[in-house]
């Protein structure tokens, strides 16, 4: 049961925070709440938890402190002290009115309507949790409900987006963008692939078998540009530095750019990384695209019309002679 507390608290004060703009700290909430049931244990007290009636009916009626609880608790104590007669007068179908009508207003449907149209995940979640509290008891239902939620998770970080990426050529900067989406031509020698997602232990199969896929044979080198990585595990650099020895034994350089910040000071200390990795690390695709123009058939640059990089115009175009008739 304290679980399920903590959850309904949490629901409420999320709830609350929707409809007041303001934001909540869940943390806070969980402190207040063990101290107040560790203190009450001493003294043979209920379990104490969020009511979402209380907390609703005091939002409405304009409250905007904690005080207001406070407040509330005084007066049923003083009440059930002094004048416990006085509920017996109290209409029940007024208040069951009440708690209906506080607990209606705590319903955000217009977010219920966005998340069954807008996002598949959720809208499962959300279903299989509302059917959940139909058939089974509540603390099973909301378990149900955060092992899919968990799940879905899990599935996404699994696979992280491998994309193909090119300079745009009828730019001055040559952004890089999605090869797809703008219809750009690649360079023959350079491939240039973009990793959306965290590299870590559930996800470095996918990602292989998807580099394995874009990276064609014929593909001399290879850069991989690791700005949309916000994690990585030993299992994600260990993926990085078989990617870089299997291109050094059939003759493929591959550069890694733009890790983050916080991804190398997370990975640094590990022995991959101060062996292979940091050898094939750039700041940016800049240098990176630099770096690897260094390595390339400069001869096979001449007779290519596609002109990716900035550099590229570095190469002179070999003009064929016409044929003598």
């Amino acid at each position: 049961m304290p679980c399920l507390e903590l959850i309904e608290a949490v629901s409420i004060s999320r709830a609350i925070s929707i409809r007041s703009k303001q934001i909540i700290d869940g943390n806070q909430e969980f402190i207040g709440q063990g101290m107040s049931n560790i203190i009450g244990g001493w003294f043979s007290c209920y379990p104490s938890s969020g009511s979402f009636t209380r907390s609703g009916a005091n939002y409405d009626a304009g409250a905007v402190s904690p005080l207001a609880a406070v407040y509330a608790a005084i007066i049923v104590a003083l009440v059930i002290s002094f004048v416990p007669s006085a509920t017996s007068y109290l209409p029940l179908p007024a208040m069951a009115g009440s708690v209906l009508l506080i607990a209606w207003n705590l319903i955000d449907q217009k977010s219920i309507m966005e998340t069954l149209k807008l996002n598949h995940a959720e809208a499962v979640i959300l279903i299989v949790t509302f059917l959940s509290t139909l058939v089974i008891q509540l603390e099973y239902a909301i378990y149900i409900g955060i092992i899919f939620s968990i799940g879905f998770y899990l599935r996404r970080t699994s696979q992280p987006k491998v994309i193909e990426v090119a300079p745009i050529q009828n730019n001055q900067d040559r952004i890089i963008r999605n090869v797809q989406r703008y219809e750009l031509e690649e360079c023959p020698q350079i491939k240039m692939i973009r990793i959306d997602g965290s590299l870590y232990f559930g996800s470095v199969d996918y990602v292989q078998k998807e580099m394995a896929r874009l990276v064609r044979e014929d593909s001399k080198h290879l850069i991989i540009i690791a700005k949309g990585i916000n994690f990585m595990d030993i299992s994600g650099v260990h993926l990085l530095e078989a990617e870089i020895l299997n291109g050094k034994k059939v003759g493929r350089e591959v550069r890694v750019c733009s890790l983050k910040g916080t991804v190398l000071d997370e990975i640094q200390s590990m022995t991959s990384f101060q062996s292979v990795l940091k050898y094939h690390l750039s700041k940016n695709s800049k240098e990176a695209i630099a770096g690897m123009l260094m390595e390339i058939d400069k001869e096979q640059c001449r007779h290519c019309p596609a002109r990716i990089f900035n550099e590229c115009t570095n190469f002179p175009v070999h003009h064929r002679s016409p044929k003598l008739l």
